[in-house]
Protein backbone atom coordinates (compact mmCIF):
# COMPACT_ATOMS: atom_id res chain seq x y z
CA UNK A 1 0.00 0.00 0.00
CA UNK A 2 1.23 3.48 -1.12
CA UNK A 3 2.42 5.73 1.72
CA UNK A 4 0.32 8.66 0.85
CA UNK A 5 -2.53 9.06 -1.70
CA UNK A 6 -3.45 12.27 -3.26
CA UNK A 7 -6.69 11.77 -5.12
CA UNK A 8 -8.49 14.70 -7.10
CA UNK A 9 -7.00 17.08 -5.03
CA UNK A 10 -7.88 20.86 -5.80
CA UNK A 11 -7.07 24.04 -4.26
CA UNK A 12 -7.10 27.55 -4.79
CA UNK A 13 -7.15 30.98 -2.47
CA UNK A 14 -9.40 34.40 -3.49
CA UNK A 15 -11.25 32.97 -6.94
CA UNK A 16 -7.48 32.09 -8.20
CA UNK A 17 -6.91 28.27 -8.63
CA UNK A 18 -3.64 26.82 -7.92
CA UNK A 19 -4.56 23.21 -9.16
CA UNK A 20 -7.37 20.80 -9.61
CA UNK A 21 -7.55 16.61 -10.17
CA UNK A 22 -3.97 16.42 -8.57
CA UNK A 23 -3.49 12.49 -8.62
CA UNK A 24 -0.25 11.38 -6.42
CA UNK A 25 0.69 7.78 -5.41
CA UNK A 26 3.99 8.00 -3.82
CA UNK A 27 5.46 4.44 -2.18
CA UNK A 28 8.14 3.67 0.78
CA UNK A 29 11.93 4.18 -0.87
CA UNK A 30 10.60 7.25 -3.45
CA UNK A 31 11.89 10.72 -3.76
CA UNK A 32 9.46 13.12 -5.28
CA UNK A 33 10.76 16.31 -6.65
CA UNK A 34 8.11 18.48 -6.48
CA UNK A 35 9.01 21.30 -9.05
CA UNK A 36 7.00 24.29 -10.71
CA UNK A 37 6.95 27.97 -11.18
CA UNK A 38 7.02 30.54 -7.65
CA UNK A 39 3.38 30.79 -6.62
CA UNK A 40 2.19 27.77 -8.81
CA UNK A 41 1.07 25.83 -5.26
CA UNK A 42 4.19 23.95 -4.34
CA UNK A 43 4.48 25.16 -1.00
CA UNK A 44 0.29 25.09 -0.12
CA UNK A 45 0.26 21.05 -1.80
CA UNK A 46 3.07 19.96 1.37
CA UNK A 47 0.62 22.07 3.57
CA UNK A 48 -2.30 19.80 2.44
CA UNK A 49 -0.53 16.81 2.80
CA UNK A 50 0.64 17.42 6.89
CA UNK A 51 -3.16 18.40 7.68
CA UNK A 52 -2.07 22.50 7.69
CA UNK A 53 -4.80 23.81 4.67
CA UNK A 54 -7.95 21.60 3.76
CA UNK A 55 -8.48 20.70 -0.08
CA UNK A 56 -11.47 22.59 -1.57
CA UNK A 57 -11.97 19.25 -3.17
CA UNK A 58 -10.25 15.51 -3.13
CA UNK A 59 -8.47 13.57 -0.93
CA UNK A 60 -4.96 13.21 1.20
CA UNK A 61 -4.88 9.20 2.07
CA UNK A 62 -2.00 8.69 4.68
CA UNK A 63 -0.74 4.66 5.76
CA UNK A 64 -2.49 3.44 8.19
CA UNK A 65 -0.43 4.67 11.38
CA UNK A 66 2.43 6.48 9.07
CA UNK A 67 3.65 9.56 10.62
CA UNK A 68 4.50 12.80 8.34
CA UNK A 69 7.57 15.05 9.04
CA UNK A 70 7.39 18.74 7.83
CA UNK A 71 10.37 20.53 7.00
CA UNK A 72 8.76 24.37 6.11
CA UNK A 73 10.97 26.49 4.39
CA UNK A 74 9.87 30.04 6.56
CA UNK A 75 9.83 28.18 9.97
CA UNK A 76 6.93 29.74 11.27
CA UNK A 77 7.50 27.57 14.77
CA UNK A 78 7.51 29.33 17.59
CA UNK A 79 11.10 30.31 19.32
CA UNK A 80 12.33 28.24 21.47
CA UNK A 81 12.83 29.80 25.07
CA UNK A 82 13.35 29.17 28.61
CA UNK A 83 14.99 25.78 29.66
CA UNK A 84 14.95 25.01 25.96
CA UNK A 85 17.22 27.56 25.03
CA UNK A 86 19.73 26.45 27.58
CA UNK A 87 20.05 22.79 26.39
CA UNK A 88 23.53 22.33 23.80
CA UNK A 89 23.68 21.48 20.75
CA UNK A 90 23.79 17.74 20.98
CA UNK A 91 21.06 17.68 23.63
CA UNK A 92 18.48 19.60 21.40
CA UNK A 93 19.27 17.18 18.67
CA UNK A 94 18.67 14.10 20.96
CA UNK A 95 15.13 15.30 22.01
CA UNK A 96 13.73 13.74 19.34
CA UNK A 97 14.52 10.43 20.82
CA UNK A 98 13.02 11.34 24.21
CA UNK A 99 11.08 7.66 24.53
CA UNK A 100 14.54 5.45 24.40
CA UNK A 101 16.01 8.02 26.63
CA UNK A 102 13.07 7.35 29.06
CA UNK A 103 13.53 3.59 28.37
CA UNK A 104 17.32 4.04 29.00
CA UNK A 105 16.84 5.90 32.15
CA UNK A 106 14.11 3.18 33.44
CA UNK A 107 16.82 0.38 32.66
CA UNK A 108 19.22 2.09 34.66
CA UNK A 109 17.06 2.82 37.50
CA UNK A 110 15.99 -1.46 37.53
CA UNK A 111 19.81 -2.08 37.21
CA UNK A 112 20.32 -0.25 39.96
CA UNK A 113 17.78 -2.42 41.75
CA UNK A 114 18.80 -5.31 41.09
CA UNK A 115 22.28 -4.70 42.23
CA UNK A 116 21.18 -3.88 45.79
CA UNK A 117 19.53 -7.20 45.91
CA UNK A 118 21.58 -10.07 47.20
CA UNK A 119 18.67 -12.52 45.61
CA UNK A 120 17.55 -10.99 41.98
CA UNK A 121 14.02 -10.33 42.43
CA UNK A 122 11.84 -11.93 39.79
CA UNK A 123 9.72 -9.60 38.63
CA UNK A 124 12.45 -6.96 38.29
CA UNK A 125 14.28 -9.69 36.15
CA UNK A 126 11.30 -9.89 33.64
CA UNK A 127 10.93 -5.71 34.05
CA UNK A 128 14.12 -5.46 32.84
CA UNK A 129 13.96 -8.04 30.35
CA UNK A 130 10.96 -6.30 28.71
CA UNK A 131 12.63 -3.07 28.89
CA UNK A 132 15.81 -4.03 26.95
CA UNK A 133 14.14 -5.86 24.25
CA UNK A 134 12.25 -2.31 23.51
CA UNK A 135 15.05 -0.20 23.83
CA UNK A 136 17.32 -2.64 21.00
CA UNK A 137 13.61 -2.85 19.47
CA UNK A 138 13.90 0.75 18.66
CA UNK A 139 17.08 1.17 17.60
CA UNK A 140 18.41 2.53 21.88
CA UNK A 141 21.82 0.92 20.70
CA UNK A 142 22.63 2.75 18.11
CA UNK A 143 20.52 6.12 18.73
CA UNK A 144 23.37 8.37 19.79
CA UNK A 145 26.16 8.15 17.45
CA UNK A 146 23.29 8.52 14.82
CA UNK A 147 22.51 12.12 16.66
CA UNK A 148 26.51 12.78 16.62
CA UNK A 149 26.32 11.60 12.77
CA UNK A 150 23.69 13.70 11.98
CA UNK A 151 25.45 16.80 13.32
CA UNK A 152 29.16 16.33 11.89
CA UNK A 153 27.13 15.53 8.11
CA UNK A 154 24.75 19.24 8.35
CA UNK A 155 28.20 20.64 9.55
CA UNK A 156 28.24 21.18 13.58
CA UNK A 157 31.79 21.07 14.16
CA UNK A 158 32.67 18.90 17.35
CA UNK A 159 33.32 21.75 19.40
CA UNK A 160 29.81 22.86 18.69
CA UNK A 161 27.90 20.16 19.82
CA UNK A 162 28.29 21.55 23.55
CA UNK A 163 27.24 24.80 22.61
CA UNK A 164 24.21 26.50 24.05
CA UNK A 165 20.76 26.73 21.33
CA UNK A 166 21.00 30.05 22.25
CA UNK A 167 24.06 30.47 21.00
CA UNK A 168 23.15 29.22 17.29
CA UNK A 169 22.66 31.44 14.04
CA UNK A 170 18.91 31.67 13.01
CA UNK A 171 20.38 29.54 10.13
CA UNK A 172 22.26 26.99 12.27
CA UNK A 173 18.98 26.61 14.19
CA UNK A 174 17.14 25.70 11.05
CA UNK A 175 19.91 22.91 10.10
CA UNK A 176 19.00 21.76 13.83
CA UNK A 177 15.42 21.20 13.04
CA UNK A 178 15.68 19.77 9.80
CA UNK A 179 18.14 17.23 11.81
CA UNK A 180 15.93 16.31 14.24
CA UNK A 181 13.58 15.69 11.25
CA UNK A 182 15.64 13.40 9.97
CA UNK A 183 15.93 11.42 13.08
CA UNK A 184 12.24 11.51 13.86
CA UNK A 185 11.59 8.26 12.04
CA UNK A 186 8.81 9.55 10.36
CA UNK A 187 7.37 7.61 7.09
CA UNK A 188 7.04 10.65 5.06
CA UNK A 189 9.15 13.59 4.64
CA UNK A 190 8.48 16.14 3.21
CA UNK A 191 11.13 18.91 2.65
CA UNK A 192 10.81 22.60 1.36
CA UNK A 193 14.09 23.81 0.50
CA UNK A 194 16.44 21.88 2.94
CA UNK A 195 19.33 23.03 1.63
CA UNK A 196 18.90 26.65 1.92
CA UNK A 197 21.29 26.59 5.10
CA UNK A 198 23.81 23.79 3.96
CA UNK A 199 27.23 24.20 2.73
CA UNK A 200 28.39 21.69 -0.28
CA UNK A 201 29.64 19.22 2.04
CA UNK A 202 26.33 19.12 4.14
CA UNK A 203 24.61 18.78 0.81
CA UNK A 204 26.38 16.13 -0.34
CA UNK A 205 25.91 14.20 3.22
CA UNK A 206 21.85 15.44 2.93
CA UNK A 207 21.83 13.67 -0.61
CA UNK A 208 22.95 10.09 0.59
CA UNK A 209 21.00 10.57 3.54
CA UNK A 210 18.20 10.66 1.44
CA UNK A 211 19.12 8.15 -1.14
CA UNK A 212 19.67 5.71 1.86
CA UNK A 213 15.96 6.89 3.65
CA UNK A 214 13.18 3.84 3.99
CA UNK A 215 10.62 6.17 3.99
CA UNK A 216 9.30 8.50 1.34
CA UNK A 217 10.33 11.95 0.82
CA UNK A 218 8.97 15.01 -0.83
CA UNK A 219 11.17 17.71 -1.61
CA UNK A 220 11.08 21.05 -3.00
CA UNK A 221 14.29 22.52 -4.46
CA UNK A 222 15.25 25.14 -6.57
CA UNK A 223 19.02 23.46 -6.61
CA UNK A 224 18.84 21.11 -9.68
CA UNK A 225 21.86 19.57 -9.05
CA UNK A 226 20.76 18.21 -5.55
CA UNK A 227 17.26 17.02 -7.60
CA UNK A 228 19.18 15.13 -10.12
CA UNK A 229 21.13 13.73 -6.94
CA UNK A 230 18.48 12.32 -5.28
CA UNK A 231 15.00 12.62 -6.84
CA UNK A 232 13.40 9.03 -8.46
CA UNK A 233 10.95 10.92 -9.81
CA UNK A 234 9.94 14.34 -10.83
CA UNK A 235 6.29 16.09 -10.08
CA UNK A 236 5.89 19.10 -11.87
CA UNK A 237 2.92 21.67 -11.42
CA UNK A 238 2.25 23.69 -14.31
CA UNK A 239 -1.28 25.23 -15.68
CA UNK A 240 -2.71 24.16 -12.73
CA UNK A 241 -1.99 19.98 -13.41
CA UNK A 242 0.36 18.22 -11.93
CA UNK A 243 2.60 15.84 -14.47
CA UNK A 244 4.99 13.22 -13.48
CA UNK A 245 8.43 12.48 -14.77
CA UNK A 246 10.87 9.59 -13.88
CA UNK A 247 13.81 10.74 -12.51
CA UNK A 248 15.31 14.08 -11.47
CA UNK A 249 15.32 17.64 -12.69
CA UNK A 250 17.61 17.12 -15.69
CA UNK A 251 15.73 13.83 -16.86
CA UNK A 252 12.16 14.86 -16.21
CA UNK A 253 12.72 18.46 -18.90
CA UNK A 254 14.75 16.04 -21.15
CA UNK A 255 11.17 13.92 -20.90
CA UNK A 256 9.13 17.07 -20.95
CA UNK A 257 10.86 18.26 -24.28
CA UNK A 258 10.57 15.10 -25.91
CA UNK A 259 6.73 15.24 -25.08
CA UNK A 260 6.19 18.39 -26.05
CA UNK A 261 7.82 18.03 -29.68
CA UNK A 262 5.30 14.59 -29.73
CA UNK A 263 2.45 17.04 -29.02
CA UNK A 264 3.68 19.71 -31.67
CA UNK A 265 4.40 17.16 -34.41
CA UNK A 266 0.62 16.11 -33.42
CA UNK A 267 -0.76 19.43 -33.23
CA UNK A 268 0.36 20.29 -36.68
CA UNK A 269 -0.29 17.05 -38.40
CA UNK A 270 -4.08 18.01 -37.08
CA UNK A 271 -3.86 21.26 -38.01
CA UNK A 272 -2.93 20.47 -41.53
CA UNK A 273 -5.72 18.18 -41.65
CA UNK A 274 -8.04 20.23 -40.23
CA UNK A 275 -7.19 23.09 -42.81
CA UNK A 276 -7.24 20.27 -45.81
CA UNK A 277 -10.68 19.39 -44.45
CA UNK A 278 -11.99 22.77 -44.37
CA UNK A 279 -10.79 23.96 -47.80
CA UNK A 280 -13.06 20.93 -49.04
CA UNK A 281 -16.10 22.16 -47.03
CA UNK A 282 -15.28 25.35 -49.07
CA UNK A 283 -14.94 24.33 -52.24
CA UNK A 284 -18.22 21.53 -52.12
CA UNK A 285 -20.23 25.00 -51.03
CA UNK A 286 -19.46 26.98 -53.69
CA UNK A 287 -20.53 24.20 -56.17
CA UNK A 288 -23.57 24.69 -54.69
CA UNK A 289 -25.55 21.93 -55.19
CA UNK A 290 -27.51 19.65 -52.82
CA UNK A 291 -25.14 17.02 -52.77
CA UNK A 292 -22.28 19.00 -52.23
CA UNK A 293 -23.99 20.90 -48.82
CA UNK A 294 -24.54 17.38 -47.69
CA UNK A 295 -20.54 16.72 -48.24
CA UNK A 296 -19.86 19.72 -47.08
CA UNK A 297 -21.83 18.97 -43.60
CA UNK A 298 -20.77 15.77 -43.12
CA UNK A 299 -16.68 17.26 -43.60
CA UNK A 300 -17.73 19.86 -41.32
CA UNK A 301 -18.60 17.10 -38.56
CA UNK A 302 -15.53 15.64 -39.04
CA UNK A 303 -13.70 19.20 -38.32
CA UNK A 304 -15.60 19.38 -35.09
CA UNK A 305 -14.07 16.20 -34.03
CA UNK A 306 -10.65 17.39 -35.21
CA UNK A 307 -10.83 20.34 -33.18
CA UNK A 308 -12.50 18.83 -30.13
CA UNK A 309 -9.56 16.24 -29.98
CA UNK A 310 -6.97 19.01 -30.37
CA UNK A 311 -4.30 18.93 -27.97
CA UNK A 312 -2.50 22.46 -27.87
CA UNK A 313 1.19 22.12 -26.61
CA UNK A 314 2.31 24.74 -24.33
CA UNK A 315 5.14 25.57 -27.10
CA UNK A 316 2.27 26.86 -29.74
Amino acid sequence: MPILTLQNLSMGFENRALFADVNLMVDAGERIALIGANGCGKTTLLRLIVGALEPESGSVILAHGARVGYAAQMEDEAPEEGAALRKTVYEAALEVFAPLIALEEALEQVHTALQGQEKPDEALLRRQSELQERFVRGDGLTFRGRTRSMLLGLGFAEAEHGLPFSALSGGQQAKLRLGRLLLSGAQLLLLDEPTNHLDLRAMGWLEGFLRDYPGAVILISHDRWFLDQTATRTAQLQHGRLTLWKGGYSAAMRQREEHEEQLRRAYENQMAEIRRVEGIIAQQRRFGQKRNFITAESKQKQVDRLKAALVTPDSA
